[in-house]
């Protein structure tokens, strides 16, 4: 594990993107979206991906790129999408590569943040039935949990009361 290196997972709503953004300026180290470093080296917008190519390709370049990513920056936040943890060969390389916490929000709050988002409809999994979202949300939280190091509750939390949660973790782990 590289503590330098600090992945945050978790299902889409919980704050990865906000959150990663307070960390990397506590810490001052570059911060990555995934899904935006993925859009941007494939040149075009991660619904196009999904609908044009499918989920296996998706799943297949974020891989790529997470790998990229981890190679290239010795110190990084990363946040990551959602559904990274669905292939094993990613929660190995997260786990071993760097430093990973888990935002977790139950399900009825992580809708609750999306649909006030303007890009709500916009995530290809949000196109699915509420039922189905929640299904996904309840399978992924098995690797969430196995793949973290850290497991930080959001609820009723702002980002900076969190990136002080995290401080805390890395300090408890020894490494900072």
């Amino acid at each position: 594990m590289n503590i330098n290196r600090i992945a945050l997972i978790g299902f889409m709503g919980s704050g990865k993107t906000t959150v990663g953004l307070f960390l990397s300026k506590e810490l001052s180290y570059p911060f990555i979206d995934l899904d935006c470093y993925i859009e941007e080296k494939e040149g075009e917008k991660i619904t196009k991906i999904f609908s044009d190519k499918g989920e296996d390709y998706f799943r297949e370049r974020e891989s790529f790129y997470l790998n990229e990513v981890i190679e290239d920056y010795e110190k990084v936040i990363i946040s990551t999408g959602g559904g990274i943890i669905l292939k094993e060969e990613n929660r190995k390389l997260l786990k071993e590569k760097s430093f990973v916490i888990y935002l977790y929000g139950n399900f009825d709050t992580l809708i609750n943040r999306l649909q006030k988002e303007e890009e709500f409809k916009k995530r290809p999994i949000l196109k699915r039935d509420i039922k189905e979202v929640k299904e996904i949300y309840e399978m992924r939280q098995k690797y969430y949990r196995e793949t973290a190091h850290l497991i930080l509750g959001t609820e009723g939390k702002n980002p900076n009361l969190i990136v002080k949660e995290i401080i805390k973790g890395l300090q408890a782990y020894g490494k900072m």
